[in-house]
This record gives C-alpha cells, sequence and structure tokens, in this order.
C-alpha cells in the first residue's frame, strides 16, 4: 500500500491566532477548529469530509525560528500516530541553497505514495520550490500520486477560514506541458491522457481519437492519414464548447493552438484522395517533412522527401491523375534513377536521397560498423531546400538536361 504524505512549511517565529477552518470546496460545510496551524485543520477535514486516510509522515520545511511551531504540530498530530520529519533550510538566497532544499525534500518523498502539499505556511517563496518538486515528481515518479495542493486563507474577523485546493494550477501545468510537447514533436499522448481526466463527452472523445489519429499517422511518416485527422481536428474544434471548453482554463485558447498546428498538415480541400495531385498537396507534405527535419527525425524525413520526389516526377509528367497506388509509382524510381546515370542534377538529388533512405530504412543492418553510418542533417537540410526551391520541379525531360548545374 502507498504511503500517505504531506508536505507543508513553517513559518517564523510565534503561532498565529487561533482560528476555525473549512474546505473550500466541501457543500455540507463542516469546519474544524480552533487551531493555531492551518495543517491540523486540513489533515483533520480531508479525513472527516473527504475520508482520506491521516498520512503516515507529515515534511516539513523549517528555520531554527520554527521550533515552537513544530513543537505545536508534534503535539497535536502525535497522537493521531503520525509521524513529523523536519527538513532545515536557509532563507534560499543563493542558487545552491535552493538546489540544496529542493534535493533535500525530494530526497525524503517515496517513488510511490499518496502526496498532499499545503502552501499556508513558510517563507513566501516556499510555493514556487514545492511547484517545481511536484513538477519533477510527476516526470519521474509518476507513481507519486498528488492528492491536492491546499492553501488556507485567512480574513479578519471571520469565524471560519477556508482552505482552497490549488490542485487545478497543478493540471493547467500539465495542459501546457502536453502542448508544448504536441507542438515540438507532434506527439499528442499527454494531450489525450489529460483530455481522459475531464468529462468525456460526445466532443471529448471526437477530439481525443483525431488527436491519436494524427500523432499515429506523424509517428508512421504516414501524411495522407495526417492530412485527414488533421483536417478532422481543424473543423471539430472551429468553435468547441461542452466540457472541453468548461473544464479546461483557457480551453478555447489552448485548443486554438491545436487547431492552428493541425491546420499546418491538414487537406486545403475535400477529396483530396479522389483528385488528381496538385501542387498544394505537395506544398503540405512539404511542411511535413520541414517538421521531421526540423525536430530531428531523420528516418521519417528521409523516407518521406524520397515518396515527395516521386510525386514531384508523377505531377510533372503528366501522370497526377493517378498518383497513388503501388502498381503507378513503382516505376518511378527506376526513371530518377536514369536521370542519376546521365548526370542531371535532379537525379544526383534522387542518388543521395535514396542512399540516405536505403541506410537508415536497414537501420544500418548493411554497415559492418556502426561507425561507417555519417548522415550530415545539414547535407539532408541543404539538399531538401535546393529540391523544394525547384517548384514546380523541371520536368526531367530531355529539353530540360541541367548536368551538375543548378535546379531550375
Amino acid at each position: 500500500m502507498s504511503k500517505r504524505i504531506l508536505v507543508s512549511g513553517l513559518g517564523f517565529g510565534g503561532l498565529a491566532r487561533e482560528t476555525s477552518y473549512c474546505l473550500a470546496d466541501d457543500e455540507t460545510n463542516q469546519s474544524y477548529g480552533k487551531v493555531k496551524m492551518a495543517t491540523v485543520a486540513l489533515i483533520h477535514l480531508l479525513h472527516k469530509v473527504r475520508q482520506i486516510p491521516y498520512p503516515k509522515l507529515v515534511i516539513l520545511l523549517g528555520t531554527k525560528q520554527s521550533e515552537e511551531i513544530y513543537r505545536y504540530l508534534e503535539d497535536e498530530l502525535a497522537p493521531l500516530g503520525i509521524e513529523l520529519k523536519l527538513i532545515p533550510y536557509s532563507l534560499g538566497l543563493t542558487k545552491e541553497e535552493l538546489r540544496h532544499t529542493v534535493v533535500e525534500l525530494l530526497n525524503e518523498i517515496p517513488p510511490k505514495c499518496y502526496l498532499t502539499v499545503d502552501l499556508t505556511h513558510g517563507l513566501r517563496h516556499l510555493p514556487f520550490l514545492f511547484f517545481v518538486a511536484i513538477q519533477y515528481l510527476t516526470v519521474l515518479r509518476p507513481k507519486a500520486e498528488i492528492d491536492g495542493v491546499y492553501y488556507a486563507m485567512f480574513r479578519q474577523g471571520e469565524r471560519v477560514n477556508p482552505i482552497v485546493n490549488l490542485k487545478l494550477l497543478l493540471e493547467f501545468m500539465e495542459w501546457i506541458y502536453a502542448i508544448r510537447v504536441f507542438k515540438d514533436t507532434r506527439v499528442a499522448a499527454n494531450l489525450s491522457h489529460c483530455l481522459a481526466h475531464i468529462t468525456e463527452d460526445k466532443d471529448t472523445k471526437q477530439v481525443r481519437k483525431l488527436l491519436d489519429d494524427f500523432s499515429r499517422g506523424f509517428s508512421l511518416a504516414l501524411p495522407l492519414q495526417m492530412g485527414t485527422s488533421a483536417a478532422g481536428l481543424k473543423d471539430c474544434l472551429d468553435d468547441i464548447s461542452g466540457a472541453i471548453a468548461d473544464e479546461v482554463l483557457l480551453g478555447k485558447e489552448l485548443f486554438g493552438e491545436i487547431r492552428t498546428l493541425a491546420s499546418e498538415f491538414a487537406f486545403d480541400q475535400d477529396n483530396v484522395l479522389d483528385q488528381p495531385l496538385k501542387e498544394p498537396e505537395l506544398d503540405r507534405q512539404a511542411r511535413i517533412i520541414d517538421s521531421y527535419l526540423a525536430t530531428g527525425q531523420l528516418s521519417s524525413g528521409i523516407g518521406l522527401i524520397r515518396e515527395w520526389m516521386v510525386s514531384a516526377y508523377m505531377l510533372h509528367n503528366n501522370r497526377a491523375p493517378a498518383w497513388r497506388g503501388k502498381d503507378r509509382r513503382q516505376i518511378i524510381p527506376s526513371q530518377l534513377g536514369n536521370l542519376a546515370a546521365e548526370d542531371y542534377e535532379v537525379g544526383l538529388a534522387w542518388g543521395k536521397v535514396r542512399d540516405w533512405r536505403n541506410e537508415l530504412a536497414h537501420h544500418g543492418m548493411e554497415k559492418t560498423a556502426p561507425a561507417e553510418i555519417d548522415i550530415d542533417i545539414r547535407d539532408i537540410k541543404t539538399q531538401w531546400n535546393t529540391l523544394k526551391k525547384a517548384s514546380p520541379i523541371v520536368n526531367f525531360g530531355a529539353e530540360t538536361k541541367n548536368k551538375r548545374g543548378k535546379l531550375r
């Protein structure tokens, strides 16, 4: 069974005045008090209102001036069988002091536990320190589950003061991370995970499916599948509503960003797959290739450059109406290879792309030593940019011979 832990800070000097507390989101309005530390009330209220067991351990960050507060907590919590662990910390005036405090805190938290964080007490920079620690835990120790992040308000003259759960801010940080990963890598697994934690209505299910389809298409370098799923995402997110808009902070803005990303790779019109190949489709696939090369995904990028060149050849040699299908495409590489043999510039480019693609497609197994694999991304980008600038690509016909010259 996972250990239940609470983390909190300790303030300077003496204890605060006694007051009562309640959980801000408790509809039954149950309160606990009077106490001199909100941490005590939080532990009792979570047990009383939420039926959450008492923590086995309370980790406290305190200074030498916190001794009176620590003794108070010890007197209040020891009868409940709760162990206290004090981590002495300095004022955090330097990077080294801050780093040391974070490390000391993380070292006390086991890989598997239920963690509650109380931000109420201690120096004002401690909440930032706790949030950094939580971010580390969510990445490095996924089995350390965050139960809640609480802050107790004190309002002068109020008989009962609220304790607010700020866990929503953590969830928002997860959304930010998920969107950043999606922007950088086009992998939507984190976004799909975030969506799984909100109310699953019809729109949410549809967005999750389209995101998964798009992510799968990108990871497998399937530009046509990406075009279909990206177009679906674009349409689905045109006017979001329901749980996606209501339960996600800045939901419309966040998903507007996803829509913008999807638009970059979506088919520019309906029924593209049933129509002759046109320049806009080559441009769309070129943007996908740019994305692969920008993120260092060379195998996918080079493989798609090869297919792009085949498609470009078909487009500019009157084969655009029938541009898909193995039987229609498999004869093109040999024709491009003939251009390489005759020293055409486009043919030479084809030869380089073909060799790079084959080397990566066989995962280096055709080499006798790994050191023999030497593919420089700068060379790939230079060759690719040269090909793109040749658009519309030359007809590769006799009248356009351009031996060792610049691509037209």
